[in-house]
């Protein structure tokens, strides 16, 4: 049995893998893109034929766009004739080798159509050399076309199906479940978490149509890079994006980023699951793969262009070999550790003092044989320093600075200790959470110091506490916004929106209270993920404390979270079990027993 399971397995792997390769050889791929914007400015070998601005009503006008697709290495018949051209602003013409295509007259189909108007071919566009000539109106807003596959076309469709069945042949070969009839309705609530985060990245949002924001700072600041360019500025967000990102685009472009994307996200909502199903049984593991499944900011965060979806999948993957770490005690477990929690920090730093203090923790619970924990806290400062001297070796070539991590830190420790909530520095950046957008602190300050500057400014925020102590008490407010008081930005507003507004109420006033009611339950049960997720969560609140917060920065936690909401059901179950067992009549009892 365990050997049809393992070729069920690299069998529905291998289909899996020729359906990914299907997608990618039937999308178009844009190349040598020129753009001659509104005031004729032309760039040549754009990066993105989507230009992402600030509206000014006065840089409107007519723009250009042109740019190739190769042949695709598919038979004639197998090329897609269906297509879909995604457009921000309107299109007024459309060409490929001077034959001009007849576009819709409806100007809610032409303008500002990120879904895509519908495109037919009944030529072969796709099996040769293409070149697309596009003009269109700017009113002054972001401008520019994406031209994409539609996934409406029976080729892609027949594929999905495909892809699903792939999908559900690894998980029943391979899920440690011990019933089969289980597997059943586990595998469903993968699939339904597969196509939902598909259709938001695939369809709904692809990140390539978004680039606004940090989403717009993580694509340029790897352009620049990608073109030799460098500046301190690049480091003021965590390093890890840029170039992961980056990295995916070059080997597959938008295409291989998306499904990255999908599959990563995935991997959250397999490590929840599996940490569950190992720690406290099937029943919470259940409702823990349901919960992660259906988090609509995880699924939202899988088709913005930001650190939050890997980060999340990293996050949950070091809890994982935490676990597997203080079962085993074998030191290249706490050396993958430390990698894992400095790789992480590169991505995102929300857990930054997680670090000492799992370390610490980990020294007190093993005290009584002191060297050996010593040994595994060093081997996982050897992973993290492994991690860590690529970082500073890149910095000092690069900025002449050697730099352990972001240099965001010390604007956000301002943000949350001064008055000024909307700053901008020397260098024309400017910066102001959502969190202050929502709560209408709005103080606005312009320093002569760069932010990158991270002596200053950590020196501007102590001389805000030294002049208000009070502000140390107020800071508290940032762990409830974690929580409440303020959506999580880029999803809520999106085209998710309406599974947000939906997801956001029964998060907040039934999952919440349903977590600390499962925290605190299994609090006394002494259980290791239990302690390390608790303490994963306490090192979350202090840096918020210590520097500020927003609904966002809690969503990669959100496993976490909603793991402790499972155990607040099964908990609540087992009492209502308890308390029927007890009103029993001895009758009953009785019959049930025979």
């Amino acid at each position: 049995m365990e050997i049809a399971r393992t070729r069920l397995f690299w069998f529905s792997l291998f289909i899996g893998v020729l359906c990914l390769n299907w997608f990618q050889l039937l999308t178009p791929k844009m190349e040598n893109i020129e753009v001659v914007r509104p005031n004729l400015v032309t760039e040549y070998n754009a990066p993105t034929s989507l230009i992402m601005k600030d509206y000014n009503p006065d840089e409107g006008g007519l723009f250009w766009i042109k740019f190739k697709t190769s042949a695709s290495y598919l038979p004639d018949f197998l090329n897609l004739k269906h297509l879909r051209l995604r457009t921000l602003s309107c299109i007024n013409s459309l060409s490929t080798d001077s034959v001009s295509w007849k576009l819709p007259t409806s100007p809610d189909i032409r303008c500002n159509n990120e879904r895509g108007l519908p495109l037919y071919s009944s030529t072969n566009v796709l099996g040769k050399t293409t070149t697309w000539n596009l003009t269109g109106d700017s009113f002054g807003g972001s401008f520019g076309f994406y031209l994409d596959k539609d996934w409406s076309a029976p080729p892609l469709v027949f594929g999905m199906i495909i892809l699903c069945l792939a999908l559900a042949g690894m998980l029943w070969a391979k899920l440690p479940v011990d019933s089969d009839r289980w597997k059943i309705p586990v595998i469903s609530i993968f699939i339904l978490a597969f196509l939902l985060r598909f259709w938001t990245t695939q369809i709904a949002m692809p990140p390539e149509m978004f680039l606004f924001s940090d989403m717009a700072a993580y694509f340029h600041r790897g352009i620049q890079m990608l073109r030799g360019s460098f500046d301190a500025g690049q480091t003021f967000q965590p390093i890890g994006y840029t170039v992961y990102g980056l990295l995916l685009r070059l080997a597959g472009d938008w295409e291989l980023h998306k499904w990255v994307s999908i599959f990563v996200s995935m991997g959250t909502v397999l490590l929840a699951y599996l940490l569950v199903l190992k720690n406290f049984g099937k029943a919470a593991a259940f409702l823990t793969l349901l919960f992660v499944a259906l988090d609509v900011p995880q699924i939202g965060f899988t088709a913005r262009y930001m650190a939050e979806s890997p980060y999340s999948f990293l996050i949950m993957a070091t809890l994982w070999w935490i676990m597997k770490a203080l079962e085993s005690s074998r030191m290249r477990d706490y050396f993958i550790v430390g990698i894992l929690m400095m790789v992480s920090f590169y991505f995102k730093g929300n857990h930054a003092f997680f670090i000492p203090a799992f370390s610490l923790w980990l020294l007190y619970r093993e005290r009584a044989q002191f060297k050996n924990a010593v040994l595994k806290v060093s081997m996982m400062a050897l992973g993290c320093l492994l991690v860590m001297t690529p970082h500073l070796a890149f910095t000092k070539i690069a900025y002449n600075q050697m730099q352990w991590g972001p240099t965001a830190g010390a604007l956000n420790f301002v943000e949350g200790k001064c008055p000024w909530k909307n700053n901008a520095d020397s260098s024309g950046s400017s910066w102001m959470s959502p969190l202050f957008v929502t709560l209408n602190e709005t103080a606005f300050k312009k320093w002569d110091r760069p932010f990158t500057d991270q002596a200053y400014f950590w020196k501007a925020g102590a001389e805000c506490v030294r002049e208000n102590p009070w502000v140390m008490v107020e800071s508290l407010r940032f762990i409830n916004y974690l929580f409440y008081g303020n959506s999580t930005w880029p999803i809520s507003g999106s085209k998710v929106g309406f599974m947000y507004d939906i997801w956001a109420p029964v998060f907040e006033w039934g999952l919440l209270p349903l977590a600390l009611l499962g925290a605190l339950a299994f609090a006394r049960r002494r259980n290791n993920y239990a302690e390390v997720s608790a303490l994963l969560m306490l090192t979350i609140f202090f840096t918020v404390y210590i520097f500020k917060s927003e609904n966002r920065f809690r969503a990669p936690f959100d496993g976490v979270i909603l793991m402790w909401s499972s155990l607040g059901i099964v908990f609540i179950i087992e009492r209502i079990k308890a308390v029927v067992r007890i009103f029993e009549t001895p009758t009953a009892i009785e019959s049930k027993s025979s």
